[in-house]
C-alpha cells in the first residue's frame, strides 16, 4: 500500500487540516476535509472563472483575481475571527470547570467549522462578471418596472444552490456535519441565537468579507496605499458582547483606518471612471442581448443555467451568436479596450431642475441635438457609495460605533476627537454622483450640447 504523502503541518487550536495551500495575502492556509469536499465541486471551481473586479482589471492589469481567491480568503479570516472571539470566551473558565471547558471547546470547534464553510459559500451564487451581472439586472428592471419585484441578486441565487440536493446541498449533507439549512442560516439575515456568527460575514460595519476584499483587491490591483487594513489587529480584538460581534478598544485606530481604506478603494478603484465605464458597457451589452429574446434566460436565470455561465464563456457566446447591432458594437469595442469615457460628473443635484423626469430625459435631449450619436453610444449613470459606517450624529449611530473595553468588560463610546474625523470622512461619501459616458470620438459634440443646455437653465457647473 502506497503511504499517504506527508504535508507540511499547520496546526490549529480547534481544527484538523487535511491540506495546506498558500494565499499571497495570508501565506499558509489550512483546509479541512469538509472544506475540500466543497472546494472540489464544479459549483465552487466555477468561481475560478468569474473575475472579482472585471471593470477594474481593465484599469489595473494586475486585478485579474477571481471570486475563488476571495472566497478562500474570507473563509480563512472568518475562522480566525471566530477562533479569536471564542478563545476569549473559553479563556474565562478556570481549571475547576474542566467539563464545562470541554463542552465549550467542542461548541467552539463546531461554530468555527460552520462559519468557515458558510464563508466559503457566501459568493457561490455570483453570475458572470460578478456585480456587473447584477447591474444588468438593474437596467432591465428600470426599463421594465413590472420585473422589479423579480430583481435577481447573487445572495438569493447562492442560497438556492446551497439548498439544491442535486448541487451543493447533497455534498453538504453527505460530507460535512451540517445541513444546507444550517449553512444558509448563517448567510441569511434572519435573527438566530448566534447572531455574532452572522456578524462575521454580514455585519454592516465590521465583517471579514469586507476586510478580505479590501486587502485582496488592493494587493492585486497594486493600490496598497488605498486598501491598507490591519485585519489581524481587528480580528485579534473581536469580542462577543451581548450576543453580537464588537471590536476591542485597542483596535479603535485599526477600525477607523478600515473605514478610510474602504472610502479610498471605492473612490479610486471600484468606481474609477474607466472601470465603471467598462462595467456599464458589459451590463448594457447583456441588456441589448436580452432584448433580442434569444437571451432572455440571462435575466433571473435558472440555477442550471447560472452554473454554466462564467465571464469568458458568456463573452464568447454573445460574440458568436448575438445579431443585435448595439450589443455587437459594445462587445467589439470592449474586446479592443475601447471603453466608455466619463466626460462629465457632478454631485450637484440641481441638475434635475433641467431634467425633472430623470436622467433619461437629459439623455434624450442630447440625442435629439446630435443625430449621429445613437442611444447605445451615450449613457447617463448615477453612482452611489454606501458608507462603511453610520455617521456619528445621533445616539443610535454612536451606539454602533462603541468599542469593547477589556478593563471594564463593557462597551465604551468612540473618543470625542475621532467623531469629527469620521464626520469629515463619511459625510460626503453617500452623495450620489451623476456621470455622463460616451465614446471618445463623440466627446466634443456632447460637451458642446451640455454647455448649451446648462447655459439655457443658468446651471452653474464647470465643463
Amino acid at each position: 500500500m502506497k503511504p499517504e504523502r506527508e504535508i507540511m503541518p499547520l496546526r490549529h487550536a480547534f481544527l484538523r487540516f487535511k491540506k495546506v495551500i498558500r494565499l499571497p495575502e495570508y501565506e499558509y492556509v489550512g483546509l479541512t476535509e469538509p472544506e475540500l469536499s466543497i472546494i472540489d465541486t464544479a459549483e465552487f471551481q466555477r468561481l475560478r472563472r468569474i473575475r472579482q473586479t472585471p471593470g477594474v482589471s481593465l484599469v489595473y492589469p494586475g486585478a485579474n483575481h477571481t471570486r475563488f481567491e476571495h472566497s478562500l480568503g474570507v473563509a480563512y479570516l472568518a475562522g480566525e475571527a471566530a477562533a479569536s472571539a471564542l478563545s476569549e470566551e473559553i479563556g474565562y473558565l478556570s481549571d475547576n470547570h474542566l467539563n464545562e471547558y470541554l463542552t465549550k471547546w467542542k461548541d467552539a470547534r463546531s461554530h468555527i467549522q460552520k462559519i468557515r464553510l458558510a464563508a466559503l459559500l457566501h459568493d457561490i451564487g455570483h453570475g458572470p462578471f460578478s456585480h456587473t451581472y447584477e447591474l444588468f439586472h438593474q437596467k432591465v428592471s428600470i426599463e421594465n418596472p413590472k420585473k422589479s419585484s423579480q430583481l435577481w441578486n447573487h445572495e438569493i441565487a447562492g442560497i438556492e444552490i446551497i439548498r439544491s440536493q442535486s448541487h451543493l446541498g447533497g455534498i453538504i449533507s453527505n460530507k460535512t456535519s451540517y445541513t444546507p439549512d444550517e449553512i444558509i442560516q448563517v448567510l441569511s439575515k434572519d435573527k438566530t441565537e448566534t447572531m455574532w456568527l452572522k456578524d462575521l460575514i454580514l455585519s454592516p460595519v465590521y465583517n471579514v468579507d469586507r476586510l478580505n476584499y479590501l486587502i485582496l483587491d488592493a494587493r492585486r490591483a497594486g493600490t496598497l496605499e488605498y486598501g491598507l487594513v490591519d485585519a489581524q489587529r481587528l480580528i485579534n480584538n473581536f469580542y462577543i458582547y451581548d450576543g453580537r460581534i464588537t471590536v476591542g478598544k485597542k483596535a479603535e485606530d485599526a477600525a477607523l483606518r478600515s473605514f478610510e481604506a474602504y472610502t479610498h478603494m471605492y473612490r479610486s478603484v471600484y468606481l474609477h471612471q474607466k472601470a465603471r465605464g467598462a462595467d456599464l458597457q458589459i451590463a448594457y451589452a447583456l441588456y441589448y442581448a436580452y432584448n433580442t429574446g434569444d437571451f432572455d434566460w440571462l435575466y433571473n436565470p435558472k440555477i442550471e443555467d447560472l452554473l454554466t455561465l462564467w465571464d469568458d464563456y458568456l463573452l464568447g457566446r454573445l460574440h458568436k451568436e448575438v445579431e443585435d447591432e448595439k450589443c455587437i458594437e459594445l462587445l467589439q469595442r470592449y474586446l479592443k479596450r475601447d471603453i466608455l469615457k466619463c466626460i462629465f460628473r457632478t454631485t450637484n443635484m440641481n441638475i434635475f431642475k433641467i431634467a425633472p423626469r430623470g436622467i433619461n430625459e437629459m439623455k434624450n435631449d442630447i440625442l435629439r441635438e446630435i443625430p449621429h450619436i445613437k442611444e447605445h453610444q451615450l449613457f447617463l449613470d448615477i453612482v452611489t457609495i454606501s458608507p462603511p459606517a453610520p455617521l456619528p450624529i445621533d445616539p443610535e449611530s454612536l451606539k454602533t460605533l462603541q468599542f469593547f473595553d477589556e478593563r471594564t468588560k463593557r462597551l465604551s463610546p468612540i473618543e470625542p476627537n475621532r467623531i469629527n474625523f469620521l464626520i469629515a470622512l463619511l459625510s460626503d461619501i453617500g452623495l450620489p454622483e451623476i456621470r455622463i459616458y460616451t465614446f471618445k470620438e463623440f466627446e466634443k459634440d456632447v460637451m458642446n450640447i451640455l454647455g448649451k443646455i446648462f447655459s439655457k437653465y443658468d446651471f452653474n457647473v464647470t465643463l
